[in-house]
């Protein structure tokens, strides 16, 4: 049984580093090229949506976006990647069949590695900021725990849009959208209390909570980590049943 799982998890994991090698091939930073555009938008944003939203604290406000855009980063990637995952995998499928969850591992592992990589603007931003660099040791150990929860979703997803694939059009069509309504760039504090209870609806907020308040606030959102597990346990219950449904049909979707 650890063997099986071992495996299941070194092929997705060494796709996702030669992913990364291959997406930065010849270029001078690598990787690190997600973690200068980060800072670059951050540096940019930052004062100017301070200015905009009214915000007295400006280092706060530019600590809160910091952790907004990282984790929005990692959650859009993994979205829109895992829409369209399994086509890529085509070529894969026609030589062997490496099974329907190899590919959404593959997404979360290569999104992790560039979200790890983007942790150098994360921990400059602090420093210049004055935020506290020892809590963002919570980012490290939070960011695959979320990375996990999210997965069913992601295979939900890939699978959904290998069958329609306008709904992955649709995704992308939404995506931009949902990073206005959601506790980006801008925090809960910048809204009025009647309108706060509709983020109650918008999943990205509690991951958002999960990840900010710890770092920034000293606190642990008990009802943000209630309610994502609540979704990852009802989305691995739909993932398993929607896997053995279509186990059958699956190839002859590609």
């Amino acid at each position: 049984m650890f063997t099986y799982l071992r495996n299941s998890i070194e092929l997705p994991f060494l796709q996702a580093k030669l992913d990364i090698k291959t997406r930065y091939r010849k270029t001078m930073f690598g990787p690190f090229w997600s973690s200068i555009l980060l800072f670059v938008m951050i540096i940019i944003i930052g004062p100017l949506y301070s200015i905009i939203l009214q915000s007295d604290e400006i280092e706060t406000y530019i600590l809160n976006l910091t952790l907004g855009l990282f984790v929005w980063n990692f959650l859009v990637n993994c979205v829109l990647e895992s829409c369209e995952i399994l086509n890529e995998s085509k070529s894969i499928y026609k030589l062997k069949n490496i099974g329907i969850l190899n590919p959404s591992l593959r997404v979360m592992f290569r999104n992790l590695i560039t979200s790890f990589h983007q942790l150098l603007a994360v921990t400059i931003v602090f420093f210049i900021y004055g935020g506290s660099l020892i809590k963002l040791i919570w980012i490290a150990l939070i960011s695959p725990l979320i990375a996990i929860a999210i997965l069913p979703l992601m295979i939900i997803n890939s699978l959904m849009c290998l069958r329609f694939r306008d709904l992955s059009l649709l995704i992308n069509m939404v995506m931009p959208i949902l990073f206005f309504v959601s506790p980006i760039i801008w925090t809960n504090k910048f809204i009025d209390s009647e309108y706060a209870i509709y983020l109650q609806f918008n999943p990205i907020s509690y991951i958002v909570n999960v990840t900010r308040d710890p770092i920034l606030n000293g606190t642990l959102p008990i009802n943000s980590i209630l309610i994502l597990f609540t979704i990852f346990i009802v989305s691995t219950i739909v993932c398993i049943f929607l896997l053995r449904k279509i186990k059958n049909k699956f190839i002859m979707w590609l």
